[in-house]
């Protein structure tokens, strides 16, 4: 439950500023001769002068065969049908996974077992999905020609995933890592961000842009703030998250790594990705890299009749998106987060009865203060603080174990 699901947004921010009628559009310096004129993504022609681009920009030679089908929205909706969050239901683990996360201001209710729209949703954001080798990519056609530069950007997005997948087996690689939430929210910064890279690239150049004067970081910055407020507004954080941290932190990551090693930078990316949302956020907002172990945790028994729900790292960012949502400012929370250090969310059920324990760690006393004086909890929610930890417990009367195990991780600093 706490895995991890998104795609590309269909609204992002301009890569470049002007009028494409009026500047003759510029030829990528490392593709020399391939043509970056736009042209009609729902047409073969242009769909395979777009993977000839795809493949030179991301420094391969051998092109994936990867399928390009156009579709209806409703065609896509149908197709993409069968999501554990398209329909309702009335799962236990789904109820109580809810329940908790609601309480926490994390999800609306019926987030999960209402649907929530979730798949329509996603289909009416987005112009194109790669799913897998076989599947390939989906092409959404609403009824217009499709030849301007940021629907060719888009679908170059989706052909770097088919050339990622092809490189390094996007499944497999993606589940060599923990199941937990951050880390796969980590992880996801290296795809997306060099999709990201390469999109807005594209676009500057079919733009009419020299690349070579584009002051790249400057802009993934204000590209990394956009997706960020965009988030922080969000009524569901941790359903948003996934769509907005790997888009504006691994563009800025990406560009970094490939200014510093070259074209073929994405190879350090895949072999030694980022394992938390914290070492993303520190080398986004230049900060230095946190080191040594994290604060232990310490997991509840789960006497009977307790089952367990699901338990996992949160992590720092959606601690951001959290405390926003609780009532610290913007720039409040994003220090807090920043000062995250370890944490794990535990929940159970008894019967029609939920339970949660989040243990959360701090680098400073200070911290936890702060996470106190600034936030505005439910009152269903039990807070228990000591030195650089605290725990949030609920839902209603917290199960006796649960206050129990996060006495001892308080008094575990000691």
């Amino acid at each position: 439950m706490l895995a991890l699901s998104g795609c590309a947004s269909k609204s992002l921010h301009d890569g470049a500023d002007g009028d494409e009628a009026s500047h003759p559009p510029q030829l990528l310096p490392e593709c020399a001769g391939l043509d970056t004129t736009p042209c009609d993504t729902r047409e073969a022609a242009c769909q395979h002068r777009l993977l000839d681009l795809a493949a030179c920009m991301y420094g391969v030679d051998k092109k994936p065969d990867v399928p390009i089908v156009v579709v209806s929205e409703d065609e896509l909706i149908s197709e993409l049908q069968g999501s554990t969050m398209d329909s309702p239901t009335t799962d236990p683990r789904t109820v109580h996974f809810e329940q908790a996360l609601a309480e926490l201001g994390l999800v609306p209710d019926g987030a999960f077992t209402q649907g929530g729209g979730s798949i329509e949703d996603l289909v009416n954001r987005i112009d194109g999905i790669y799913q897998d080798a076989e599947v390939g990519i989906r092409l959404v056609d609403r009824g217009m020609p499709r030849s301007d530069a940021e629907s060719d950007a888009l679908l170059l997005h989706e052909l770097i995933h088919a050339i990622q997948d092809a490189e390094y087996d996007l499944p497999t690689w993606e589940g060599g890592v923990s199941p937990d939430y951050d880390a796969i929210l980590a992880r996801r910064t290296v795809s997306e961000g060099e999709a990201t890279l390469y999109q807005y690239r594209l676009q500057a150049a079919m733009t009419g842009h020299d690349v070579t004067q584009v002051d790249w970081d400057e802009l993934f910055k204000e590209v990394r703030d956009g997706f960020e407020d965009i988030a922080l507004k969000d009524e569901a954080p941790y359903l948003v998250a996934p769509n907005s941290f790997p888009y504006g932190h691994g563009t800025l990551a990406a560009f970094r790594a490939w200014n510093s090693d070259g074209p073929l930078y994405h190879r350090a990316q895949f072999r030694s990705p980022p394992g938390r949302s914290l070492d993303v956020m520190n080398e986004s907002y230049d900060k230095p890299a946190v080191t040594g172990a994290a604060p232990r945790v310490i997991e509840p028994p789960l006497p009977a009749p307790y089952i367990s729900v699901d338990h996992g790292v949160m992590g720092a960012f959606l601690l951001e998106l959290f405390a926003h949502r609780a009532g610290a400012s913007s720039d409040d929370a994003r220090t807090l987060a920043l000062a995250w250090r370890a944490d794990m969310m535990w929940i159970c059920r008894n019967g029609d009865d939920t339970g949660y324990l989040w243990e959360l760690a701090f680098d400073t006393p200070e911290a936890v203060n702060d996470f106190q004086s600034l936030l505005t909890l439910s009152d269903r929610i039990t807070v228990e603080a000591q030195g650089e930890r605290l725990f949030l417990a609920g839902s209603g009367t917290p199960p006796d174990f649960m206050l129990e195990t996060g006495r001892k991780f308080l008094g575990a600093a000691q």
